[in-house]
């Protein structure tokens, strides 16, 4: 069955391509819309990747492929603008000569999240959106396992990624598509899942709160900051999938088709894998650029590297089309967030259009 939405994706979650120049403002325009969140990474040169959103404010950034704490500088990322984003010179967002692209999300409520009688941190500062199933939440700990913070989707978020700012830290990830309760996942190794009740306390998020252990990395007194999903039908999915080990992999249904996909084995060691269709241009498992996708990992700064023939992207979802390597060793399990370029149909009747 067809999904259909009132809004058109590309409104809330778009993607740039760009070439720094080295001036020390860039503005970066043509996005549709004033982002709240943006991860940008260089994809001709090793440089790591930089995240910024409005709930930090000012110049503030993380960097996804390590543990450092939050840093704050105008030559990385400047500003959020009505139509997109400016950088800086620096290396990882605005260097003369390499090309550039972000990730671009709008969330935008910020006052009135609502609270309950489990509820004992109340977020210092946050940008979500219901209806389109992102919130981002700073918050300050306390330290005590149990810890219950609010996010503001009032739905169950599939899957919540906390970093410390203060400090250095992982980026811890719970979800309700690993194992169990007990597992998290990072965002910033390739480890797969592992156990530890000292980052979310053993328990899967509710639709008001997630819960964090007493550890600094989700629970520091100095700060920290969360990014909350759920799936939204046309417009974002979270799931998973078993690997085959053929080059006619797994066919994952997503309802819409996908603008950007992550994926991440869970069962053992390998990277994140990201795509996206702003770096793809047809669907053919041939050697010319034109039909290659070069994949980005969110755990290392390595630049993109050609993966022609990994996934196709079409108007339902994906389809994996390689044996083995980083996305479909067969019995293997994997876990993918992707957001939509088109969904199958709009509720005005605009069909998406096959890769």
């Amino acid at each position: 069955m067809a999904n259909y939405i009132s809004f058109k994706p590309n409104d809330y979650f778009n993607i740039k391509l760009y070439t720094g120049t080295g001036a020390a403002s860039q503005a970066q325009t043509g996005i549709g819309f004033a982002p709240d969140m943006v991860w940008i990474k260089c994809r001709s040169a090793a440089e790591s990747h930089v995240l910024g959103t409005t709930v930090q404010g000012g110049n503030a950034y993380l960097i996804p492929d390590t543990a450092a704490a939050q840093a704050s500088l105008t030559t990385y990322l400047k500003s959020f603008d009505a139509d997109g984003f400016t950088v800086g010179s620096a290396g990882f967002t605005g260097q003369s000569g390499p090309s550039y692209l972000g990730w671009c999300w709008k969330a935008g409520t910020t006052s009135g999240i609502t609270t309950n009688g489990s509820t004992t941190i109340t977020p210092s500062a946050y940008s979500f959106d219901q209806t389109r199933g992102i919130s981002i939440v700073k918050y300050t700990g306390n330290g005590t396992s149990g810890a219950k913070i609010a996010h503001g989707l009032g739905t169950t978020p599939y899957m919540v990624i906390v970093k410390r700012l203060d400090g250095s830290g992982s980026w811890d990830i719970v979800s309700t598509l690993l194992s169990d309760a007990t597992y998290y996942i990072r965002l910033d190794t390739d480890g797969g899942q592992a156990t530890g009740t000292w980052a979310f306390n053993d328990t899967f998020p509710d639709s008001v709160n997630f819960t964090v252990g007493d550890n600094a990395e989700t629970n520091s007194s100095g700060g920290n900051i969360a990014y909350c999903f759920a799936p939204v039908n046309g417009f974002s999915s979270f799931g998973n999938y078993k690997g085959n080990g053929n080059a006619s992999g797994p066919f994952i249904q997503c309802g819409f088709k996908p603008a950007f996909v992550i994926i991440k084995r869970i069962n053992g060691t390998k990277d994140w894998m990201m795509y996206d269709n702003k770096r793809w241009y047809t669907n053919t498992n041939t050697t010319d650029f034109q039909n290659t996708c070069f994949a980005l990992k969110p755990n290392t700064s390595v630049a993109g590297f050609a993966s022609a023939s990994d996934i196709d992207l079409n108007s339902q979802g994906f389809k994996i089309r390689t044996s083995g390597g980083l996305v479909n060793e067969s019995g293997d399990n994997y876990i993918y967030m992707a957001f939509a370029d088109e969904p199958t149909a709009f509720n005005n009747g605009d069909a998406a259009t096959a890769r």
